[in-house]
């Protein structure tokens, strides 16, 4: 129930209580920003606790990958029109797409060097579009046909959940324009 009555000045805590509370609270905050978000963020590990819970790795997850040109090799293996490896550091993450039109189709197939990805196969286009194809946990590799439910771009997120990098190679083929790294 709610209170009808407004607290007496009894009731309310004192000056004195407030400032110890708020002090408390700065320096919990304070102890949280050191142990916990600094290691996890920023690499910045004062007391060593980031590194023994694991934390500094997750700082390491860069941009770095992100940054570099998209090395696609135009005669790859086999009957493939395109082929890439990229590198995914530990809990990182990567897109590629092809930019198609609707009704286009492409066969594809990828395949890591081991490790396990999560992965979702999706599209975007203009006016906010937007399809999923397919979406799974774990998997160290995937194949099969995807065809363009409109013009835009459609292809592949893959998110490594483990700490170490894993390499992933896709090839493509079939009817698309091109062939970019989004992130």
């Amino acid at each position: 129930m709610f209170n009808a009555e407004p607290p007496t000045h009894a009731q309310l805590p004192s000056t004195g209580r407030l400032i110890r509370s708020t002090l408390l609270a700065m320096v919990g905050a304070c102890v949280l920003l050191v142990l916990f978000v600094l290691p996890a963020e920023y690499d910045i590990d004062p007391t060593g606790i980031g590194k023994k819970l694991g934390l500094t790795d997750m700082a390491h997850v860069s941009n770095a990958d992100n940054q570099e040109s998209l090395a696609i090799t135009s005669n790859p293996t086999g009957d493939w029109r395109d082929e890439v490896t990229v590198t995914i550091d530990g809990y990182g993450q990567i897109e590629l797409k092809l930019s198609m039109a609707a009704g286009e189709t492409a066969s594809y197939e990828w395949v890591t060097d081991g490790g396990k990805l999560n992965s979702d196969m999706h599209g975007d286009g203009a006016a906010d579009k937007f399809v999923s194809y397919r979406e799974a946990t774990d998997e160290p590799q995937n194949s099969g046909d995807l065809t363009a439910a409109f013009d835009g771009t459609h292809g592949w997120y893959w998110q490594n959940k483990q700490r170490s990098k894993v390499s992933v190679t896709l090839r493509t083929k079939g009817t698309y324009s091109e062939l970019k790294r989004v992130m």
